[in-house]
């Protein structure tokens, strides 16, 4: 049925699976080949997994752990029953690779713990992030199962995402448009530090849902101190999850200094961003024209990264002000703020 000694035949269909480590390193794999006539029963198509003393990712047939497993060619609903053993309690990844699967398909992973399913492409390659914690039901191992449905049309399309630093350099907003929007719940940024494994810190839900194209902004208030990565999780109302593409912003690179803003002012309040300032009391003094002192107020500061935000400047009459910052006893910063 082979055309040629390394050749396989045209009509079927594989499904590659990887699991690597946190450090990137593979730990084990499997194959799932599909094609009329290897037989969906145990049989010599079939092979048997061998297990090593490491981490085992192997399908479940019956009472049987396979390490390929031989189908006829992918129907409906079909279900690979995944096996894990042996793994620590530690970030994962899922690597999926399909070759040959027709499109009139739609894979999902189903992750019986988080209760999610998370669509595996058929045409590109797939990176799935997870971990085993603490709680016994994260280290089941019959946690994930990947079933085919036939394709429908997706709820949304998310065509581009992006993330910035703002001005004060201490928030990062996350952009994203989205087109074809319909039957959509709501959408998760997810954050990380290497890229691996996500974590929700926001989520907002959908604004249109009409089928139409619309644009999202979501602003991290609290990035982390090193680099950030950032990508979106698009929630359908029938729990269909999409993911979008990964961005990065890098960590900032600062000096110490104190900075003042927005000046002049909007909202009648003004922020003091405090970078790599060392650990005591400071007081800030406003003085009018006439050198008078009409606003002091003093706080201890903790943090390498900090700021205090003065409010009810509304209060003050339209003009200019100096703004002066001490430390034990020392001004370190003086500055002019404008009140429109």
């Amino acid at each position: 049925r082979e055309t040629g000694t390394n050749t396989l035949p045209a009509e079927r269909q594989l499904l590659f699976a990887s699991l690597f480590t946190n450090t990137g390193e593979i730990a084990d794999g499997n194959i799932v080949a599909f094609e009329n006539g290897l037989g969906n029963e145990l049989n010599e198509n079939d092979a048997v997994k061998i297990i090593n003393p490491g981490e085992n990712f192997g399908i479940k047939r019956n009472d049987s752990l396979l390490a390929v497993e031989a189908r006829d060619r992918v129907m409906d609903s079909d279900t690979i029953f995944y096996q894990l053993q042996n793994l620590r309690q530690q970030p994962y990844q899922f690597r999926f690779a399909a070759v040959n699967i027709t499109a009139e398909f739609t894979a999902y992973l189903v992750d019986r713990h988080m209760n999610t399913s998370t669509v595996i492409s058929l045409t590109d390659s797939s990176f799935i992030d997870f971990a085993i914690t603490s709680d016994p039901a994260s280290n089941a191992a019959d946690r994930f199962m990947l079933v085919f449905k036939r394709s429908t049309v997706v709820p949304v399309k998310i065509i581009s995402v992006t993330a910035n630093r703002n001005m004060d350099r201490s928030t990062i907003s996350v952009q994203w448009k989205v087109a074809n929007e319909l039957n959509i719940d709501h959408y998760e940024v997810e954050r990380c530090s290497d890229g691996s494994v996500f974590t929700a810190i926001m989520q907002t839900a959908a604004i249109l849902n009409n089928g139409s194209g619309t644009a999202y902004t979501l602003k991290d208030e609290h990035p982390l101190s090193d680099d950030n990565y950032y990508r979106i999780k698009a929630v359908s109302k029938d729990g269909l999850v999409q993911y979008s593409a990964i961005v990065k912003v890098s960590a900032v690179k600062m000096g110490s200094f104190i900075a003042v803003y927005p000046n002049p002012l909007v909202d009648k309040n003004i922020s003091i961003h405090f970078v790599n300032q060392q650990a005591g009391n400071y007081t800030v003094q406003l003085t009018n024209k006439l050198g008078q002192l009409i606003y002091n107020n003093s706080f201890y500061i903790d943090h390498m990264n900090v700021i205090k935000t003065i409010y009810g400047l509304n209060l003050f009459t339209t003009g200019s002000y100096q703004l002066s910052v001490v430390r034990a006893g020392v001004m370190i910063l003086l500055d002019t703020v404008v009140v429109p």
